[in-house]
C-alpha cells in the first residue's frame, strides 16, 4: 500500500501524460475509481481552437480553368460548276471551332434547286461531306449549320451552290424490267461494239475523244446493272462527225448471262440537242449478246438517222 501511495503522489510529476484517475495496477477490465458522466456536449471547447475544413476536391484540382465559350464557324465550301448527272461532293470539312470545341456537329439543308429536280440530301444531313447528282439542270444551294461540343451552334450557317450545266448532247435509257443489265453504247465513226476507245459504255466511261479538255469528250453517268435505269450518255460539245447509238442486252445483275431464261425486255432511248428532245426510239431485246443500234447521230447538223436493226456479239468487254 505504501508502494501504491507513493506513485499516486508522484504520478503527475514522473509520469507526465498518465490519467491520475487510474489505478495503475488495475487491469482494463475492472472498473474505474471514477467515471465522469457529464454530457460531452456541455463541455466547452477551448476557446483557441480553430475548425477544420476538408476540400471536397484534391488540391491539385483547378476549377478556375476559362472555358472558350466562342461559337464555330461553318464552311460549306466553295461554289462548283458540273456536269449534269455527274457525282458531286459537298465538304463541309472546312469548318472549325476557334474555341477547340470539336467534334463538330454537322446539319446541312436544301435551300432551292431546279424545278422537276428529285435529289434529296435529308439523309446524309449529319456527314461532313453528302453527295447528290443533279438530275435536272440549274442550280442547286445547300445550307451547312454547326455546332460544337458545348452545344453552341454558328449563328450564321454557311450557303454553297452548285451549277449544274446541261450538255448539248444528252442520249437517256430507260427498259422495264428487273434484273435485266441493258448497257448503253455511243459509238464514234465507224468503230465496233467494245472498241476502246471509240465505244463510250460501261467499260470505258469517260474516253478522251479529239481535242484537248473534255467538252467534246462522252461520258456515261450510272451504269444500271439490275433494270430500268436511267442511264445518260453526254457530250458538251460534240465535235463534227457521225455518232451510233446502240442498247445491248448485256445480262442479269452485271453478268455476261442470264440465270436462266432471259426476260423480253422493251427499251426507250430519248435523245436530246440543246435541251430540245430530237427524237424518241423503242426497241425490244430477248437475249444476253444481243443488241439493238438505234440509228446513227450527225454533227453539226444534229439530225438522226434511225437504223433499227438488230445483231449480236459475244464480246463481254472492252478491247
Amino acid at each position: 500500500m505504501v508502494f501504491r501511495a507513493l506513485l499516486i503522489f508522484a504520478g503527475p510529476a514522473l509520469l507526465t501524460g498518465c490519467p491520475t484517475d487510474y489505478d495503475l495496477g488495475r487491469k482494463d477490465d475492472d472498473p474505474p475509481d471514477h467515471v465522469d458522466h457529464s454530457d460531452p456536449q456541455d463541455s466547452e471547447p477551448p476557446q483557441d481552437s480553430e475548425p477544420v475544413v476538408h476540400d471536397s476536391e484534391p488540391p491539385w484540382h483547378d476549377t478556375d480553368v476559362p472555358v472558350d465559350e466562342t461559337a464555330p464557324v461553318a464552311d460549306a465550301g466553295p461554289d462548283q460548276s458540273v456536269d449534269l448527272y455527274s457525282t458531286v461532293w459537298l465538304n463541309g470539312t472546312g469548318s472549325y471551332d476557334p474555341g477547340g470545341n470539336i467534334p463538330l456537329t454537322y446539319r446541312w439543308s436544301t435551300v432551292s434547286k431546279p424545278s422537276g429536280s428529285t435529289v434529296d440530301i435529308s439523309w446524309m444531313a449529319n456527314w461532313a461531306t453528302p453527295i447528290f447528282s443533279p438530275d435536272v439542270a440549274g442550280d442547286y444551294t445547300f445550307r451547312l449549320g454547326v455546332t460544337n461540343t458545348l452545344g453552341i451552334s454558328d449563328p450564321t450557317p454557311d450557303e454553297v451552290t452548285i451549277t449544274a450545266n446541261e450538255p448539248y448532247l444528252e442520249i437517256k435509257l430507260e427498259w422495264d424490267t428487273q434484273p435485266t443489265d441493258i448497257d448503253m453504247h455511243l459509238i464514234r465513226s465507224s468503230a465496233q461494239i467494245f472498241d476502246s476507245p471509240d465505244d463510250c459504255c460501261f467499260c470505258n466511261m469517260a474516253p478522251s475523244w479529239g481535242a484537248p479538255g473534255d467538252t467534246d469528250d462522252p461520258g456515261l453517268y450510272w451504269d444500271d446493272i439490275d433494270g430500268y435505269g436511267p442511264e445518260y450518255t453526254t457530250i458538251d460539245m460534240p465535235a463534227n462527225g457521225d455518232y451510233r447509238i446502240l442498247m445491248e442486252f448485256y445480262g442479269e445483275n452485271g453478268a455476261a448471262s442470264c440465270g436462266g431464261t432471259c426476260q423480253r425486255t422493251r427499251c426507250t432511248v430519248t435523245v436530246t440537242l440543246g435541251g430540245t428532245v430530237v427524237g424518241t426510239y423503242r426497241g425490244t431485246l430477248s437475249n444476253a449478246g444481243d443488241y439493238w443500234e438505234v440509228g446513227t447521230l450527225h454533227m453539226p447538223a444534229g439530225t438522226i438517222t434511225q437504223t433499227d436493226t438488230y445483231s449480236s456479239t459475244t464480246a463481254t468487254g472492252c478491247f
